[in-house]
């Protein structure tokens, strides 16, 4: 009688967890049908030569897309050197599959943000040719100096000093030295 009673605890067990099994699959499959991003995580990366941008897109840990993509700064940053050098990669932001959240602090999170404000001073038209050129190449040395705070700093100085100008009015035929070299501004 005892080996009848445990063959069916064991049997109502093994019942039990085939059914569970069977339902967290099924709702983990109807996830992925109904809304498959929420299994998906975005890796968004930054080129720190250029200012491109890519995006590899993994469902749980197997990589399913990746897309480089020009960014404005990058098509200007093309437009002074002709080509695109061998890009060197850093991690902007991580979107997480479940929550959705934003990353954890990447040094280079925000760099998105600080290549427009180039974008934005370049396109206030205060700065000629040739300071527009030594703006992108300061840019991408803060870029690459593995410093990204010094980039933010100095896109937000050049800025800063665009919107200056070009509320005077003014365009810059002599352009303080930070701006060129790339240093930061006086405060």
């Amino acid at each position: 009688m005892t080996t009848g009673f445990g063959s069916r605890v064991s049997n109502k067990i093994g019942i039990t967890t085939a059914v569970l099994t069977v339902a967290f699959l099924s709702v983990f499959a109807s996830l992925y049908v109904l809304n498959p991003s929420g299994l998906e995580q975005r890796r968004v990366y930054i080129d720190i030569h250029t200012g491109r941008h890519k995006v590899v897109r993994q469902l749980l840990f197997l990589t399913t897309a990746e897309e480089t993509n020009e960014t404005t700064f990058s098509k200007l940053w093309l437009s002074f050197h002709g080509s695109y050098p061998v890009p060197e990669w850093e991690n902007e932001m991580t979107l997480s599959w479940f929550n959705r959240g934003r990353s954890p602090n990447y040094g280079y999170l925000g760099a998105n943000r600080w290549r427009e404000w180039i974008v934005d001073a370049v396109e206030t038209r205060v700065f000629d040719t040739c300071t527009q050129q030594a703006v992108v190449a300061a840019f991408v040395k803060h870029l690459e100096s593995g410093v990204p705070s010094s980039a933010r700093d100095y896109a937000a100085d050049v800025l800063t000093l665009a919107n200056e100008c070009s509320q005077c009015g003014r365009i810059l035929s002599n352009v303080p030295a930070w701006l060129t070299n790339g240093t930061s501004a006086p405060k």
